[in-house]
């Protein structure tokens, strides 16, 4: 799925932030005709899967003063099927109208109460209160979370225990805060508190999703692995923790400006006018050419070029590493 990054202002200040190159740097709101632009832009999809499925990100996206006005033109566009806000959830009771909409699902990024403060956190939960006890919304709401160094993430364990979550999702970030270590370094450092998060959470009956940065199968013992596999808590999908499942595809986030970008990791080398290509699919396809084609050339791992997973299931973590 597509994203239209709408703004580059966020009310919060994540330790990890993966688009740390644009937010908060300067305030750059999405015009009305660049939003449809890039709107239609998005429509040229020719995957069907894909295809009337709209992401909307930021900086904090709710944070724009025409943000109701957007996702109204999405709710009454034929085309548009499915709209994901991504959102750490502050500002949602201002915008409720809106988003009760039956279009419109919500991914809200929890992050721990020692990042953000207890007041942002609060009334983040307060957010997700509303909308499961007051509004009967669970089905449209995903809750996320970021495993980093040193997280405390028994606070996401107990929201999702306390709203019933049937599925939420993990990611690994990627190592871009002022890292020393390499990508598989990275998610050696994390795999203790994989293990440690994906647990606590099975033990309740919560299912988990991780999306990119995917861990690696080579991170694990072949020991651990057996152990994973007595515990539940692996497969060959991004349902729960992947074991030959890494390779990531093109997402493209359509900037304010109408460049699109690969992706946020690798949002510095891969800038390109939407106005250059057909339809996105085109575009995606000069990033696999141009882009993922030489970057898979040059594993983390010398090990990888032994792999049989390599290039065809495992990119052996996220390009931006290389």
């Amino acid at each position: 799925m597509a994203n239209i990054m709408i703004n580059e202002v966020c009310n919060q200040k994540c330790p990890y932030c993966f688009a740390s190159e644009f937010v908060n740097i300067r305030k750059n709101d999405i015009s009305f005709d660049s939003f449809v632009k890039a709107v239609n832009f998005i429509l040229t999809e020719k995957e069907e899967e894909q295809r009337g499925r709209i992401g909307i990100i930021g900086g904090e996206p709710l944070l724009h003063p025409q943000f109701d006005e957007f996702v109204k033109y999405l709710v009454d566009k034929d085309e548009i099927k499915r709209i994901t806000i991504y959102t750490n959830g502050v500002l949602i009771e201002k915008h409720i109208n809106i988003l009760l909409n039956d279009k419109v699902g919500l991914l809200i990024n929890v992050n721990s109460p020692d990042d953000v403060g207890l007041d942002n956190f609060n009334r983040t939960k307060n957010a997700i209160d509303l909308l499961v006890n007051r509004y009967n919304k669970q089905n449209r709401l995903t809750i996320g979370l970021n495993i980093y160094d040193n997280i405390d993430y028994s606070f996401f364990v107990e929201l999702a225990e306390k709203y019933k979550m049937r599925k939420v999702r993990l990611s690994i970030v990627v190592p871009a805060y002022g890292h020393t270590k390499n990508g598989f370094e990275h998610f050696m450092n994390l795999k203790n508190k994989v293990l440690e998060i994906t647990k606590a959470l099975l033990v309740r009956d919560i299912k988990f999703v991780f999306d990119c940065n995917w861990p690696v199968q080579c991170m694990w013992t072949d020991e651990e692995i057996k152990d994973l596999k007595l515990m539940g808590l692996c497969s060959n999908t991004i349902d729960l923790i992947p074991l030959n499942y890494g390779r990531c595809r093109p997402v493209i986030d359509v900037l304010p400006d109408l460049n699109a970008i690969r992706c946020f990791g690798l949002s510095d080398k891969t800038k390109m006018p939407i106005e250059q290509f057909n339809s996105i699919s085109d575009l995606k396809q000069y990033y696999l050419k141009n882009v993922d084609r030489f970057l898979v050339q040059n594993p983390l791992l010398d090990k990888c070029h032994e792999c049989d997973l390599y290039k065809s299931k495992c990119y052996g973590g996220c390009l931006a590493n290389r």
